[in-house]
C-alpha cells in the first residue's frame, strides 16, 4: 500500500502537540507509527530510531549527552521506539522541564514503557499519548466515523446493499484486519507476512517484556492469542493447560497488553446489580492477526473448515465478528473521548457485549450477532438493562451482518455492522 491513508489519530496529535511538551505515538509494531510521524513532523526535526543497534548503544552509554547532541542539531527532536533505551526516560523528563515549548519532543513506542520493569520513572504531566491502532474500515474508506452520533440521534440512514454488508463481507474484512502492509495482499502472502511478524517481531518483544526465559512458553501464549479474544482471562486455567507456572503465564499475557496486541475492556459494575462479574474482557487489537493465529486466512477455506468443525468453529466466528466490531468501535470511542467502553456480565447469564457510558450518565448498549438475520430476542438483555436503569437514557443496538435498519421496539434498533464505517 503506497498511498498515505489519513489516520484519525492525526487530530489528537495536532491538539496534543500544541499543549504538551512531549507527544507519544504508541501502538503495535507495523501499525503505521513511523509513517504518521514522518507525515506530521516538522521537516527540521532531528529524527532517530532506537531500532538501530548503533543508536541504542550510543544513547544507552550517555543518555544526557546523546539528547543534548540532538538538541544542538534541532530544537525539535523525534525518537522512534524510544522505550528500547529505558535510561532515556529520566533525561527526557529533565529536557522537557528545561524547555516547556509544546510539541518539541515527539516519541513513538511499540511497548508500553510504563510496563517495562527497567523503567522506574514516569513522564506524567509532561507527555500526551496518541494511541495509533491498525487501520479501521472507516480510515480505509476515507470516511469520518459517525456511528455514535447516529446512535444518539437514532438516525442511521437507509438500508445497505448486500455488497455493502453481508456475513461474507464482514468476515472477509475481519480476515484481513488493519495492518497497512497486508491491505490488498493475497491470502497466501498475508499468511507468510503474519508468520514472519509473529516470529521476528512479536515473539522477541514478548520474551523481553515478560521476562520469559523459554521460547516454548512464548509460543504457547501466542498460539492461544486468537481464542482468548472476547473473553475473560483465566490465568490459572491457562497455566494448568500449559503446565506452566502461573506467574510466568500472567507475565506473558500482560506482555501482550504491553505490546498493544491485546486490550482489556473493564466490567461495568454498580451496586444496582447483584453478582456482576468484575473480570475484564480481553480483545485482540487486530482481527487479521487473530484470524492468522486461529488458522483462518481465506474466506472460502474458512467456510469449508467451519462446516467440518461444527460448534467450536461457529464460536470462533462469533468471537471474530465481535472482536472486529470492537476494533472499529474502540477507535471511534478514543477519537470522540465522550464515552467510556465497558462490558457487562452477570452470574445469571445476562450479558451485554459493549456498554458505553458518558459523563451525563447516558448509555449505549450493544449486542453483536454474526448472522445476517435478527430476532427480537436478540435485544432481551438490552431491554433487561433498560428496565434496571429506568432513570437513565439507554440507546440499544443489535449489530448484525445483514443490510436492514429496523426498530425492534423499546428503544432498540437492529443495525448493519457496516454502519460503523458507511
Amino acid at each position: 500500500m503506497t498511498d498515505y491513508i489519513h489516520r484519525f489519530a492525526e487530530s489528537e496529535y495536532e491538539v496534543l502537540s500544541q499543549i504538551m511538551r512531549m507527544v507519544l505515538v504508541s501502538g503495535p509494531r507495523q501499525c503505521g507509527k513511523t509513517t504518521i510521524m514522518r507525515k506530521l513532523l516538522k521537516s527540521a526535526a532531528a529524527s532517530v530510531s532506537m531500532d538501530k543497534v548503533s543508536e541504542q548503544q550510543t544513547a544507552a552509554s550517555d543518555p544526557a549527552g546523546y539528547l543534548n547532541d540532538l538538541r544542538r542539531r534541532s530544537q525539535s527532536i523525534t525518537i522512534d521506539e524510544f522505550q528500547r533505551v529505558p535510561s532515556l526516560v529520566g533525561e527526557l523528563k529533565y529536557l522537557a522541564d528545561e524547555d516547556p515549548t509544546p510539541g518539541h519532543i515527539i516519541l513513538s513506542a511499540s511497548i508500553n514503557y510504563l510496563l517495562q520493569p527497567s523503567v522506574n520513572e514516569s513522564l506524567a504531566g509532561r507527555i500526551g499519548e496518541v494511541r495509533l491502532r491498525t487501520l479501521t474500515q472507516a480510515e480505509i474508506c476515507g470516511k469520518t466515523p459517525s456511528f455514535l452520533d447516529q446512535v444518539t440521534s437514532a438516525d442511521f440512514g437507509g438500508d445497505l446493499s448486500v455488497n455493502e454488508c453481508s456475513k461474507p463481507t464482514v468476515l472477509e474484512k475481519a480476515l484481513v484486519g488493519g495492518y497497512p502492509a497486508v491491505q490488498g495482499m493475497a491470502s497466501s502472502l498475508r499468511k507468510r507476512w503474519f508468520s514472519h511478524y509473529l516470529k521476528k517481531r512479536v515473539a522477541p518483544d514478548l520474551a523481553e517484556v515478560s521476562g520469559a526465559r523459554r521460547d516454548d512458553l512464548v509460543e504457547k501464549v501466542i498460539g492461544r492469542l486468537g481464542s482468548m479474544s472476547g473473553r475473560n482471562m483465566n490465568i490459572s486455567d491457562l497455566a494448568r493447560e500449559f503446565r506452566e507456572d502461573r506467574r510466568r503465564v500472567k507475565a506473558c499475557v500482560q506482555g501482550l497488553k504491553a505490546l498493544y496486541l491485546m486490550d482489556e475492556v473493564p466490567s461495568w459494575t454498580k451496586k444496582v446489580f447483584d453478582r456482576a462479574t468484575t473480570a475484564s474482557n480481553w480483545y485482540v487489537t487486530d482481527t487479521g492477526l487473530m484470524s492468522h493465529v486461529l488458522g483462518y486466512t481465506d474466506y472460502e477455506k474458512m467456510r469449508e473448515k467451519t462446516t467440518k468443525s461444527g460448534k467450536d468453529a461457529s464460536v470462533h466466528i462469533g468471537n471474530l465478528v465481535e472482536t472486529f466490531v470492537y476494533t472499529q468501535l474502540v477507535a471511534e470511542v478514543e477519537r470522540q473521548q465522550d464515552w467510556k467502553l465497558y462490558h457487562l456480565r452477570l452470574a445469571q447469564r445476562q450479558e451485554i457485549d459493549f456498554l458505553l457510558e458518558n459523563d451525563q450518565g447516558d448509555f449505549i448498549a450493544i449486542e453483536v450477532k454474526a448472522s445476517e438475520t435478527f430476532h427480537p430476542d436478540d435485544a432481551k438483555n438490552i431491554i433487561w438493562f433498560m428496565e434496571k436503569m429506568p432513570q437513565r437514557t439507554v440507546h440499544g443496538i443489535v449489530l448484525y451482518c445483514g443490510q436492514r435498519v429496523r426498530w425492534l421496539g423499546q428503544g432498540v434498533y437492529a443495525v448493519p455492522i457496516a454502519k460503523l464505517w458507511l
